[in-house]
Formats: C-alpha cells, structure tokens, sequence
C-alpha cells in the first residue's frame, strides 16, 4: 500500500474473517450479473482493520557505507530495450484484441539474493538485499516474487529512485504460506528492490524475481487515450454526488502485471461480508491461475469531476483465488485474499436472478482504457436475452 493517511469512516457494518467455501451458484445467476453489469448497490459497507503493509522504511539514502560495503553501490541491471511502437501494432491486430487492455511488457528473469544486486550487514543486527531494475521509457514498473517465504521480521520494500512512491514493508503477514506474491506498479523507469531480514531470523528467506512488466501505455497517467475522445456520455464518477456509495463497489484489476480490467464487489447470499469480485473470464486469459496473480485497485476516481487530474492508487490489494470461471459466460468470480480496510470505503453490489425490470435509469460503472471510473445512463427498460 501506498503511504498515505486517509480518515476512518464509521457507521459501516464490521467484517469478520470466515472459512473459505467454493462456490456452488449455477453459472446462470452468474450470467445475469455479467449480462447486465448494472448492478445494486446492498445494504452493508465493509469494515476492517487489515492492512496491507506493515511499517518500516527502506533504508537511507547512503546507508550502504556505514555497512559491511564501507561504500555506496550501484545496485541497478539494465533491462534490453523496448520498442513500444512495435508493441503497440502488436496489439493492435485483430487476433490479439483479445482479453482486457494490455499495458505493460514481460521481462522475464531469475533475480534473487544468489543471483543479482547486493548483500551486506548493517550495524551487527540487519542482513539486506538491494537490487536495482531499471528499464528506460517505462512509465512505471511492477514485478512478481515467484518465491516469497519470509522469516518473522523480515520485510521488502519497493521504490523508485526519487522514492515519491515507496511500496511496503511487506512480511510474511501478506503471504503467511509463501509462494507468488504480486506487487502494484511503482511509477518511473528505475524500480529498487529492498529486502531486510534480523541476522538471527529462524531461517534464510526465500525470495525470487521472475518477471518484470514494463508499462509502456501509461497506465495511471491522467487524461490518456479514453479521456482524449471526450464522449460527453461518459463523465466521470465524481461528477454525480449520488453514485457515491455505487462507485466504491467497482475496481480496477492489474491481472499478470500486464493487463487491467475492471471488476465489482459483489455480495452473497449469506451476507458474510467475504470479498467477491466479479470480473470477465476474458480478462485472466480463460486461465483460473491467474487470479493469484491480480492486483485490485478501489476508488481509483478523478477529483472534482475532471479527467485531467489523476486518481489515487492508494488502496490497493494482492491476491485472490479463483472460485468460479467459464469461458461460455465469460465470467470469473474471485474471492480477494484480504479485507479490504475501513478507510478504502468498500461496498457489496447487489444482484437478482428476477428478469422483471424494477426500476430505471440502470447505471453501468467502468474504467475504460484503464482510466478513473466513469458511468453512463440508461433509461430505457432491459430486454432479457440468452445467448449461446
């Protein structure tokens, strides 16, 4: 998560963790959602005190003399050269226009503590890995731990070189079983990787980098491709006061650190408060994996109703399991690996397997070309269809 403070927000119902399930709901409740994606906003908002990173700072700038090094290092590797316009007319091919929005390109490496970057010990109590990427032209940078097995008090940290952003720490809190962990994009070309473990921790990390994305489309820049068409017919969230609470039930999903979709919150017939997302199979490639390996953005909205002003992507979280996915529909239902917390202000959508229309304008919410959340209106009644 970001570093940044946001008030609390009270009088929301608390959420309480509860045994994961798999989903049995017939793929035709599911269809309607999808179908519809105009979706009623339920009762509850979520409340929790999970958080995403667990404190700490990266070390200061310089603090690499002081330790066994005795001297300042280079810790960066440089990444072979993207040409983004041959990237572009790539996707731009009929057969590749396939899926959510891609993004960002997919280096693949093997970085780790063996293999690249720096080791040292600071002050006889701290042994650090410090490994730099950088990767000219890349509006940002994310990267995916194919290994993320931490001891207690270890932790990693991510940042640029200027640290306006500055990711973490993250700890074996985030992924108590190890394995793959993703991480949100970090603004810039250069990207420092930092990871911080007591010389007497119960055992050596396990930590890897197999995969960097370079984001060569300008993910989270304001006023992009979309917002450059100015269709009048989709304003921005924030220009309505009264989607409010309907807007904190649509996110922006990073899938495979490459590609963006858009998804909603969606509650249950139980009403335990357990974090569904609703998204298109398309969007995770037809491929149930991949929802290991998605990033949630909320409240990803323009301020003040313009287009030009960049959204916040502070509340953010990793993970999630796929509970149920058909490429027929195309739909895949997720279940985040955590409670989003009190200050993202989340909200349950609602849903109906009743194909009477009750009530209009239905309002569709999304985040076209990966852009802050947009609506649009429509006041004509539904007509229930079916399709094979």
């Amino acid at each position: 998560m970001i570093r940044r403070t946001h008030p609390d927000q009270n009088g929301h119902k608390t959420l309480t963790s509860s045994h994961v399930q798999p989903v049995t709901k017939r793929i035709a409740v599911c269809r309607f959602v999808v179908c519809c994606c105009l979706l009623l906003i339920g009762e509850s908002g979520l409340q929790t005190q999970a958080q995403q990173s667990f404190g700490g700072n990266p070390l200061a700038i310089g603090a690499e003399q002081f330790s066994t090094l005795g001297a300042p290092v280079d810790p960066f590797l440089q990444m072979p050269p993207i040409n983004t316009d041959s990237l572009l007319a790539i996707d731009a091919l009929p057969g590749n226009r396939i899926g959510g929005l891609k993004f960002a390109h997919t280096l693949f490496t093997d970085l780790s503590p063996e293999t690249a970057g720096v080791t040292f010990t600071l002050e006889d109590s701290l042994w650090v890995w410090k490994v730099g990427i950088r990767s000219p032209g890349a509006y940002s940078l994310n990267v995916l731990f194919s290994e993320f097995k931490l001891p207690d008090g270890a932790a990693v940290f991510l940042y640029n070189s200027d640290r306006s952003t500055i990711l973490g720490g993250f700890t074996n809190r985030n992924k108590p079983d190890g394995g793959e962990f993703s991480v949100a994009p970090v603004d810039g070309d250069e990207l420092i990787i930092e990871y911080h473990e007591p010389l007497h921790a119960a055992f050596r990390g396990k930590i890897r980098i197999t995969e960097i994305n370079h984001d060569y489309l300008g993910l989270f820049r304001s006023g992009t491709r979309f917002n450059q068409l100015d269709l009048p017919c989709l304003p921005e969230i924030t220009c309505d006061n009264s989607l409010d609470s309907l807007s904190h039930s649509t996110c922006l999903l990073i899938i495979n650190g490459n590609t963006y979709c858009t998804g909603t919150l969606l509650n249950n017939t139980a009403e335990d408060g357990r974090p569904y997302v609703l998204t298109a199979s398309h969007c995770l490639q037809n491929n149930a994996s991949y929802g290991s390996r998605v990033i949630t953005y909320l409240n990803y909205h323009s301020p003040r109703c313009n287009p030009l002003i960049r959204g916040s992507v502070a509340f953010s979280l990793s993970g999630s399991q796929t509970r149920a996915l058909s490429n027929e529909v195309d739909f895949a239902l997720l279940e985040l690996n955590e409670l989003p917390p009190a200050d993202y202000r989340p909200y349950l959508a609602g849903w109906t397997t009743d194909t009477v229309n009750t009530s209009h304008p239905y309002v569709n919410l999304h985040h076209p070309w990966g852009e802050t959340l947009k609506y649009s209106l429509e006041n004509d009644s539904l007509v229930p269809a079916n399709w094979t």
